[in-house]
């Protein structure tokens, strides 16, 4: 366990020191591109930003001038400057992905024409044309692509074929009705048994796109491999209430749940709309249900969705301290919930009364989970003065304290966590102290952590 915890830090100090790093260059980030122009991005090379960079997330130079709309002047100078048209950049795309979907026909030729390369796929194997379907609306962009050989029955890896892409996200009729005859299969379904109307019925932003497919459909109540239909999918993104009203009117069971026990509020729970919790609760959907895995609505927004769908959820009765098939309730979840949204979630449910004393299956406490996910320290300290034991450990022997030192970016946890009383000279399971830790923390050299935890 140790090894792991360890090599967890140094990923995480490699990604912290890679990004700051990335930084610098502001060609490779989106809001740079909103104004710029030859003579602002000459600038910046001219200061010492190459034009063959890439940040953190893959995103080179060239590929944010495709996305913000840059002149063909720019991308011959970008080129000029070493940038590799053919270079692979976020999830394995290259230049001719981001053109097919976001430039114009002009654009897409420019490409072509500089010796791009067609026979190429992505990370999840969708083609140039397959991505380009997802929101790309100038059907001539499509119409020069199917001239070059491009298939719109290309299945990506999720067996999503170009046309079902188009279901799936684009709102043009135009060129999904286009692609849907091109691909000469009306009833294509994925891998998972969706078929277009399923797709568009998930997330696509028209409601002209979801009708007009819906008369398409063989079968409009059918279900896919996890036994969901239009409607449940709906549940998943799709925030447009008027879509899920026009799905109730075509005979929908509002209170339908699929094979894992899941009904549409706990689905749109995950990270659906305020507006579609809101109706869904007003159909009158259980608060409290909970599926195969125990899991209730608010188990399911405290680990992806915003406080708000929380506080929805809590006010319309969901029980804050529900334990799910593993010994999680909502608090434990949102303490070990890494992505943006957590503190604001973990503050609301011990302000409605969460028990922080309780741990799961693992023997995780909401404060193991707090410093081992490197919550900011008034998190720590709220759930500190809520009584919890600063000194639990988990099944790995490992304590709150020994977390803290190995993934704090600086001393404010471990501080805290001293200061209430934490034992530094806990072992765990391969005799390792949060001094050993710290010791071990990247991210901590240069202060006096080893110090503090050696005392």
């Amino acid at each position: 366990m140790k090894l792991n915890r360890l090599f967890a830090a140094a990923l995480m100090a490699g990604t912290l020191f890679a990004t700051a790093a990335f930084a610098a260059n502001p060609m490779v980030e989106a809001d740079f591109w909103e104004k710029a122009t030859l003579e602002t991005v000459k600038a910046e090379v001219a200061g010492g930003n190459a034009a063959t960079d890439k940040n953190g997330n893959g995103y080179t130079v060239l590929i944010r001038a495709i996305r913000g709309g840059a002149s063909l002047e720019v991308f011959d100078y970008l080129i000029a400057q070493g940038a590799d048209i053919n270079r692979p950049g976020h999830d394995d795309r290259a230049a001719i992905f981001w053109a097919a979907r976001y430039g114009n026909l002009e654009v897409l030729n420019y490409f072509i024409d500089k010796g791009a390369k067609l026979d190429v796929v992505d990370d999840s194997d969708r083609n140039p044309m397959a991505y380009a379907a997802f929101g790309q609306t100038d059907i001539k962009v499509f119409e020069r692509l199917v001239e070059l050989g491009f298939d719109a029955n290309h299945a990506d890896s999720a067996g999503r074929t170009t046309a079902l892409s188009a279901a799936y996200l684009n709102p043009d009729l135009a060129i999904v009705n286009y692609l849907m005859e091109k691909s000469g299969d009306a009833n294509a379904k994925t891998s998972l048994g969706q078929d277009a109307f399923m797709l568009a019925a998930s997330r696509n932003p028209s409601l002209e796109v979801v009708k007009a497919l819906q008369s398409k459909s063989a079968d409009i109540k059918a279900k896919d491999t996890d036994g969901r239909d239009a409607f449940l999918m709906a549940a998943v993104r799709n925030g447009s209430v008027e879509a899920l009203d026009y799905l109730l009117g075509l005979g929908f069971d509002a209170k339908a749940t699929d094979s894992k026990g899941q009904d549409a509020l706990s689905i749109a729970a995950y990270r659906n709309s305020e507006e579609v919790i809101a109706k869904f609760i007003e159909l009158g959907l259980d608060v409290n249900s909970v599926d195969a895995d125990g899991r209730s609505a608010l188990s399911y927004a405290a680990e992806r969705n915003g406080a708000k769908i929380v506080a929805a959820l809590l006010k319309a009765g969901a029980k804050v301290d529900a334990v799910d098939g593993k010994g999680n309730t909502a608090l434990l979840i949102a303490a070990a919930r890494s992505r943006s949204g957590a503190t604001d979630i973990v503050k609301l449910l011990v302000e409605a009364g969460a028990d922080v004393k309780l741990a799961n299956a693992k023997a995780e406490t909401s404060l193991i989970a707090a410093a081992r996910t490197n919550h900011p320290s008034d998190i720590l300290k709220l759930l500190v003065d809520g009584g919890v034991d600063v000194n639990a450990v988990d099944a790995d022997k490992a304590s709150a304290l020994m977390y803290a030192a190995l993934k704090s970016t600086d001393t404010a946890n471990i501080e805290l966590l001293l200061a209430a009383g934490a034992d530094a000279s806990l072992a765990d399971d391969f005799g390792g102290t949060a001094a050993d830790n710290a010791k071990e923390n990247k991210l901590l050299a240069g202060s006096n952590a080893v110090e503090l935890l050696s005392k």
